[in-house]
């Protein structure tokens, strides 16, 4: 029962806990007054065949689109991704590649007839148009996705206990002061620990520093003292925290395959990059930031991938 539940747990960090920690940005980056061009009739992508990831013969490659979405409230069917990662997990070499695309990344939408657009404004149209976006710029079939809400990251937290973060600085922000070293947060103040950039000179390079420190926090939490108690609070909240369209009978089967020695699995985290400019986006009437991509960063993460698929380490 312990393996089950510290895999399970995995998982959760996987395709919960990841995605929630960079999620924390998305309400600075919201753009105020920007008038979006997205008509009540916007085109639906047509749904496939009936789904199937990973090999269809061991069933042990997974890719999955992990959606961060803008709205504090419920999960509502389309909004804004702010947070775009695509995770390709092998569970027979333990190997987990998680690949951020930023959200203002200028490419065209599956939709668009080959006009770039914000990746952000996919997620207007529906998930798939998101899934088929960045499919189309990584080359790849994505069909299962989990989409997470903003609010749910800070209801995580809480319901572990809070959890305690290393600090590379003391530094303070609305209203909450964090001292250099280790401090105790509850789900609120891991939010805005998360989420602060303005009080670094690096700015977002700390940001992101700090994120993954709030990850290590959050799977050193799940991973100690009673696990099956952290995962059944985790679970309990599953409702409102996410939604997936990913069968149990493919989660059970992963989960299979990696039943051994859960605490192997090596977790690796990759973002691609681009240049800033101003150009007028696809889903919008007037110029806004854009960031062009960098062709070389989507090639090397493209590679990466594959290495995990091949069953090889990535090397990032």
């Amino acid at each position: 029962m312990k393996k089950i539940s510290r895999l399970m747990s995995l998982l959760l960090v996987i395709i919960l806990v990841l995605p929630a920690a960079t999620l924390l940005q998305a309400e600075e980056n919201m753009a105020g007054g920007l008038v979006e061009m997205v008509s009540d009739g916007a085109q639906e992508a047509p749904s496939g065949a009936e789904p199937t990831i990973g090999s269809a013969k061991t069933n042990t490659t997974y890719t999955v689109y992990i959606s961060g979405i803008d709205n504090r409230g419920d999960l509502i069917e389309k909004s804004r991704s702010d947070v775009n990662i695509i995770a390709t997990l092998n569970s027979d070499t333990k190997q987990c590649l998680l690949v951020n695309t930023p959200r203002d990344y200028f490419v065209p939408l599956s939709i668009s007839g080959g006009v770039p657009d914000k990746l952000t404004h996919a997620g207007i149209y529906g998930v798939q148009v998101s899934m088929d976006t960045l499919g189309m710029l990584y080359d790849r079939d994505i069909i299962y996705y989990f989409r997470i809400n903003f609010g749910g990251f800070q209801d995580l937290i809480d319901s572990l206990g809070g959890i305690t973060v290393w600090s590379d600085f003391t530094f303070d922000a609305r209203g909450c002061t964090f001292y250099e070293g280790w401090n105790d947060l509850d789900g609120e103040a891991a939010l805005v620990f998360a989420r602060e950039r303005y009080s670094f000179a690096s700015g977002d390079r700390q940001r992101g520093k700090n994120q993954m420190a709030v990850i290590k926090a959050v799977v050193k939490k799940l991973m100690e003292g009673n696990t099956a108690a952290n995962l059944t609070n985790v679970l309990g909240m599953m409702g409102t925290l996410f939604e997936t369209n990913i069968p149990l009978t493919d989660i059970l089967a992963f989960a299979s395959g990696a039943l051994s020695d859960p605490d192997e699995w090596n977790i690796v985290s990759y973002s691609v990059d681009g240049t800033g400019d101003t150009q007028v986006p696809y889903s919008m009437s007037q110029a806004a930031y854009v960031m062009v991509p960098d062709m070389s960063t989507v090639e090397h993460a493209k590679e990466l991938m594959d290495q995990v698929l091949r069953g090889e380490v990535p090397e990032a």
